[in-house]
Order: structure tokens, then sequence, then C-alpha cells
């Protein structure tokens, strides 16, 4: 997110929190891209990637803030996610929920997701 810094690399005024979120959504646009890929191992892989991404700090302070997962999650990953719980593999699916969980847990306001999650499970269960 060095886009944001000046030449002196301070921050520099008026970085929005929707330019931390595009930004941080560019960071993890390949793992996104690959939820939608023909090969199995692919998108399983994705799904792995996405819960060590979005999830687990590597030290290095690659996981995101609070408020920027729950924006980029609300507004863009969710959706993409929510896509995998009706994939053919069984272990996709269970990596889809899985990632779903752990992030429900995780961000502070769960009403978007829920919102979303309920027509999918419903579809899904064939009512």
């Amino acid at each position: 997110m060095s886009e944001f810094l000046d030449e002196h690399g301070y921050p520099q005024e008026e970085v929005t929190k929707e330019q931390v979120v595009s930004a941080y959504l560019q960071t993890v646009q390949r793992t996104l891209n690959r939820l939608s890929d023909p090969d199995l191992k692919t998108r399983r892989k994705a799904l792995e990637m996405l819960l060590v991404c979005l999830l687990e700090d590597d030290g290095v302070g690659s996981i995101p803030p609070l408020d920027v997962l729950q924006a980029a999650w609300d507004d863009t990953i969710l959706g993409l996610v929510l896509r995998c719980l009706s994939d053919t593999s069984e272990k996709c699916r269970e990596l889809a929920v899985q990632l779903i969980q752990k992030v429900a847990d995780c961000i502070p306001e769960v009403d978007v997701s829920v919102k979303q999650l309920v027509p999918v499970m419903a579809d899904l269960m064939g009512t």
C-alpha cells in the first residue's frame, strides 16, 4: 500500500477508507479470480489462501484491519465465496463454509453476511 505514501515515506493526507479497501482487494485479486477457475485444485488452493491472507497474521502485517476486512468482505469477497457453496467438490464447499464462519467470527457486523447467506442456503436446501 505504498501508493498512499509521499516521496519521503510519510502517509499522504486524505487517504480514504475506500482507497485502502481497494488497495487491499488488489493484493488478493489473483486469489479471488482463482475461485472461479475450472480446475478443482486451483479453487481449493484459492480458498485455503484466503483463509490465510484474511485471517492469519504472518508477522509482516498482511492481515487487514477489521474495518478493511469488513468492507472488503461485504462488498466483494463474500459474494465470490458464496458461489463456492455450490461447487462440485465437497472439499471446496467445506472450505467455503469454514471461511465464512471464521470471517463472521472476526468481523464486528455480520448483518450483510447473513442477508447474502440466507438466500443462498435456502436455494441449496431446495426451499
